[in-house]
Parts: structure tokens; sequence; C-alpha cells
């Protein structure tokens, strides 16, 4: 393996490693990507002022969120089909951050269960992401499941109320649930280490990879539709949703997705702990607005206490 230094070396190595399909999955926006690249070129155009000659020795970041102290004011963020980049990758994740003393936040659509992640990184900091399912009482037996595998933060996804439109996806042949096609099965073929070190390990030890979190009775393999509608993402959240999970959740409730300025006060006022103020990275929704232009210090994904 080459030696791999930075952001870069390991993008290109993933890119390398992974079935087209599934590398632009993580690695591209949606639409036209315009808020993509708006949110690439305002990290690139941050700047540091750092303060001289001040006799200290060694650097550091650490802070203190929602009552802890970490390391450094960066979260692991939560990733649907983490699992399928590496085997069991979502525990792996885990790990790595556990290593470096930040949070992991697990996603509801993981390929690993939060409480195998638990018991394989039994040290981490575990938050949990929550997309909000039509049944409502699947949605509070998950949400007993996390808080019971010490999830102390709960972040729920608000704004991903349609699908996202992903062009290439269509193109590469790739999606939920995985179809079969010349184009997708030489993109496998051709990705060798990927495909007998991920996938045909998963299918040794447990079978068609699947979302963890699903109910037993509602689990398929990433081959097959999902039909049930009890488990399809909510696409009328409102505010009274949000009051129920301050209700029901014991622990901290972080609102992700939130953009304007009167969102994030109505956050405060129903009892959130915290908001991400995000454009999903730019995957949802392409001509999504920034950070700046709703007077936010900074586009990127950012939590903040809202107390």
């Amino acid at each position: 393996m080459p030696m791999l230094l930075n952001a870069s070396d390991y993008r290109r190595r993933a890119r390398r490693f992974l079935p087209r399909g599934l590398f632009e999955y993580i690695d591209r926006g949606s639409e036209d990507e315009t808020a993509l690249t708006r949110l690439r070129a305002s990290l690139d155009a941050i700047t540091l002022l750092p303060a001289v000659l001040t006799g200290q020795d060694r650097r550091d970041l650490d802070t203190v969120l929602f009552g802890r102290r970490i390391a450094a004011p960066l979260v692991v963020a939560p990733t649907a089909l983490a699992g399928l980049v590496s085997h069991d990758g979502e525990t792996k994740l885990a790990r790595a951050a556990s290593r470096v003393g930040i949070p992991v936040c697990i996603s509801t659509q993981s390929v690993t269960t939060v409480e195998a992640i638990r018991r394989g990184a039994p040290d981490a900091l575990l938050w949990f992401q929550l997309y909000v399912w039509r049944d409502r009482a699947l949605t509070g037996r998950l949400l007993e499941r996390a808080s019971a595998c010490g999830c102390d933060n709960l972040l729920v996804t608000v704004d991903t109320p349609v699908s996202p439109n992903r062009e290439y996806n269509e193109r590469n042949g790739f999606g939920i649930p995985f179809k079969p096609r010349l184009r997708s099965m030489i993109d496998l073929a051709l990705h060798p280490s990927w495909l007998f070190g991920v996938l045909a390990r998963y299918f040794v030890s447990e079978g068609m990879p699947t979302y963890g979190h699903y109910p037993e009775a509602f689990r398929t393999g990433i081959t097959r539709a999902d039909i049930a509608e009890s488990i399809r993402i909510e696409p009328r959240l409102s505010w009274d949703d949000m009051r129920w999970l301050r209700e029901i959740w014991p622990g901290k409730l972080t609102i992700k997705g939130v953009l304007a300025v009167e969102d994030a006060k109505k956050a405060v006022e129903i009892g959130a702990d915290g908001i991400v103020v995000s454009a999903h990275g730019g995957r949802n929704l392409g001509p999504a607005r920034d950070g700046y232009r709703h007077g936010f210090p900074g586009n990127a994904s950012r939590s903040g206490l809202t107390g």
C-alpha cells in the first residue's frame, strides 16, 4: 500500500478499492452538486490567525461538549452503510474514535447494530443518529435500544423529507435495493479486494448485508426492496415530533440539518440541547443554502449548544 499522508491520499486509495457505485455514493452530492461545491470552497476559505510567542510546547485541542471533555471539537458523523466500505466498518470507526478521544455517531441505517458496535468498542463515546420512522412505536423501541447501549446524545436528522436526487447512482446502477445489472456486476468484478474482503465475508458470516437496526420482521438484504410502510422515513416531521422525542429520550437531544436562524430558535424553545448546522454535506439538496447566507459563522456542519 502506498504511503497515505492526507485526506487526498485516502480518497484516491478508496476510489481504487471500492466499486465505483459505492465510492460515488459516499463521495458525491446531489443534483448538480452546487451545495457540495460551495461547502468545499467555504472550508478551503478558512484561514488561521496564530498567536505567537506563547511559551507553550504542546497543542491542546481539548474541549467540553455536552458536559463531556473530548480530545478535539470533532465528531465522526453518521454515515449510512459504512459497514459496506470495510467489513464491520462501523465498529472500526467506533474503535478509532475511542482511541483519539472523540464521539462517533451511529446511523439508523448502519449495517452493524448499535449493540454489536458497543460490544466491539466498549469504551467508545457513542451518539445515535435517528431517522424517524412512520411507525412511532417502532421508533421508540429503537431509541430504547440506543439508550441501553449508552448513547447519550440523539441526533435527529430533519432535512430529508424526500429522497435525494443522485443521478450518478442511476448511471452506476447503485442503490438500495441493489439491482444486479451488467454494468454494476462488472464494477464489482473489477474490485476483487472489496468483493472478497468485504462482501464475501458478510456472506460467510451472516449472509447478505442489511440495515442492522430495522426490526427483525422488516429486515431484508440490500438486494431486496423495502416495502414495509412502518419503517419508511417519515416525510411529515414537525416540531410536535421534536417535542415528543424530547419527552421520551432521556439523554441529550440534537437537531441535525438546521440552516435557518428561525429554526434554531424553535429548537431552543422545544428543549433541544444542540443543533447541527448542516447542509447534509451537499448530499440531499443541491441548491441548499449555506450557513453564511443565514447568519451563521460557517456553512460546514457544526454542532452548537443552544442553551
